[in-house]
């Protein structure tokens, strides 16, 4: 089990860091990953803080 924190937005970005991309995709597919409840609620409110249009993405269109 790992628990990521906000640095699972870097995901998200359109050109993550690759040192954080190797890392979650060096996980083998029965490893668990969680967030906590509080990085969830920054993530939702990181882009809910966007300005509407390209900037939210698909991210913005799945938060809402």
């Amino acid at each position: 089990m790992i628990v990521l924190t906000t640095s699972v937005s870097e995901a998200m970005k359109p050109a993550p860091y690759a040192n954080v991309m190797a890392r979650l995709n060096d996980q083998v597919q029965e490893t668990l990953l969680y967030i906590t409840t509080i990085t969830l609620a920054g993530l939702l409110f990181g882009i809910q803080a966007l300005p509407q249009g390209k900037r939210r993405g698909p991210a913005g269109q799945r938060s809402q």
